[in-house]
């Protein structure tokens, strides 16, 4: 216990001791509790909001308010009466007393307060209402507002504003923020339009963190006879959806993997519905290296061949994609998200499928291990065999073509050889030259064939070779001339055995 006659209970953990004055505690406040002095409940007592639980909610009947903004959810934000919002600071809070009339059952809205209303008439005596009110005795709110139920992070609704009689304002003249703002950039107007003197504007508003108070107003703070705001309740939100299916392998190779899985389901998946789509998340460690929308088969467009259905059966329950562009012999985990109808419908990330893509083989230089025999074992041993015969196999097929480029060759060179010897002394190829062939028939047809001795006799290009100096010389040498007389020998013997001669 602590403070004045010790009448203040301490919080501390697990009951230590707190400060006898102060109430702080040496360690950290027990649970339930916060503050300096573990003196605020995380719970605040009826009628009370704030961090400190110190600041009165003003809710009608006496209801309690939300403990960080202080609207009254319980009775749709209608606050005690004699009191309204109007501080910015609490948008949603009751805690302006604007005092009341007519026995108290009504409300007073003067433009100058509690001391400008006529507690019994409820008459301003300034004759003039506070800019969000109008018409008799102030009892007409000028805003009216509207909200779609959304997705958590989006906001959605339209806030409706009132001019008097003759009053102009220009198209831009109601704006929307969230917070305790009221400077730019606001919210981002949809749509609006102009229905007589009411002013209609719809806003879409995208947020991350934690919700915050959305409020419609007009004019700017400074301008206090203009400046007034209508704070909207609560947003309803659905609940997204939650997968719980794991996805399954259903082939995969070097730089692919094909993912299937199956929908989600009301009867053992959470959240709302209607689901419009998937998202696949494929990751490396963790990096993301994919990150994609994928419609049901129900909605695919013909053209997409990236998702496919296995059956008309099944194609209710399957979906699958085909994931490319990956490494070979690398880890990937792939999770699967549902998505609902309308903006943010994400929902959190199902059970996780870890695989490994196919490892390409690359031939060791290493030597083979052996076994425990002492040769190399079985695997390194099939390796290395179908390594070698594919080799063998290659070089014979080389020794083959070139065995066959090298005779075709040979054949092309010898027929030109021949085809030469034959054109340029086609004479000396006459078995009667020769004495070992002397052939009677052959030399009569020698010298019955007239061109035969026409080219012999005609050839100046031969008998000028033959009567060259050099050639002649050269002939004379001893060892030709006694060739040449081994020559004529024979030819000499060869011409008497031919008849008529």
């Amino acid at each position: 216990m602590f403070g004045a006659d010790c009448l203040q209970e301490c919080h501390c953990t697990d009951g230590a001791d707190c400060d006898d004055v102060t109430g702080e505690c040496s360690g950290d406040c027990s649970q339930g509790w916060s503050g300096s002095a573990c003196q605020v409940p995380s719970v605040c007592p009826n009628g009370y909001f704030g961090t400190n639980c110190t600041q009165k909610c003003n809710c009608r009947n006496g209801t309690p308010c939300l403990k960080d903004s202080g609207y009254c959810d319980e009775v749709e934000g209608q606050c005690d009466l004699g009191y309204f919002t109007d501080s910015l600071e609490f948008p949603s809070n009751c805690m302006t007393f604007s005092g009341c009339f007519s026995s108290c059952s009504k409300t007073c809205h003067c433009f100058g307060g509690v001391e400008d209303c006529n507690f019994l008439t409820g008459d301003c005596l300034s004759s003039t209402c506070h800019p969000r009110w109008m018409r008799d005795q102030c009892q007409t709110d000028r805003f009216e507002t509207s909200f779609e139920k959304t997705n958590p992070g989006v906001a959605i609704f339209s806030c409706s504003f009132t001019a008097s009689p003759g009053q102009n304002f220009p198209s831009e003249y109601v704006k929307a923020a969230a917070g305790k703002s009221t400077t730019e950039p606001w919210m981002i107007r949809i749509s609006s339009d102009t229905s007589g003197t009411t002013l209609n504007y719809s806003f879409i508003h995208e947020y991350t963190g934690p919700e915050e108070p959305i409020y419609c107003f007009v004019a700017v703070p400074e301008s206090s006879s203009e400046f007034a705001f209508v704070t909207l309740p609560p947003r309803d939100f659905f609940v997204l959806p939650s997968y719980n299916g794991a996805p399954e392998l259903l082939e995969f190779g070097y730089y692919y993997a094909a993912i299937g899985w199956r929908q989600w389901d009301p009867s053992s998946d959470t959240g709302d519905g209607p689901i419009v789509g998937y998202k696949i998340y494929v990751r490396s460690g963790s990096n993301v290296v994919l990150a994609k929308e994928v419609q049901p088969p129900s909605m695919v467009n013909n053209t997409d061949r990236s998702v496919s259905k296995r059956s008309a059966e099944n194609a209710t329950e399957m979906v699958m994609y085909n994931v490319s562009g990956l490494e070979a012999g690398s880890t990937y985990s792939v999770q699967i998200a549902a998505i609902r109808d309308g903006i943010n419908g994400e929902g959190e990330q199902g059970p996780a499928l870890t695989f490994t893509s196919r490892q390409v083989s690359i031939p060791s230089s290493s030597p083979p291990q052996s076994n425990s025999t002492g040769g190399p074992s079985g695997s390194t041993a099939t390796v290395v065999g179908s390594s070698v015969g594919a080799i063998v196999v290659i070089v014979i097929v080389i020794v083959l073509i070139i065995i066959f480029y090298k005779r075709k060759s040979d054949k092309s060179a010898s027929t030109r050889s021949k085809g030469k010897e034959s054109d340029s002394s086609p004479q000396y190829e006459n078995p009667v030259f020769d004495p070992s062939k002397t052939d009677v028939h052959t030399y009569q047809d020698m010298n019955t064939d007239p061109h035969t001795y026409q080219d012999l006799s005609t050839d100046a290009k031969t008998y000028a070779n033959l009567t060259d100096t050099q050639t002649y010389e050269d002939l004379k040498k001893p060892d030709q001339e006694a060739n040449y007389e081994e020559l004529n020998d024979p030819m000499k013997r060869d011409y008497v055995n031919v008849p008529g001669i």
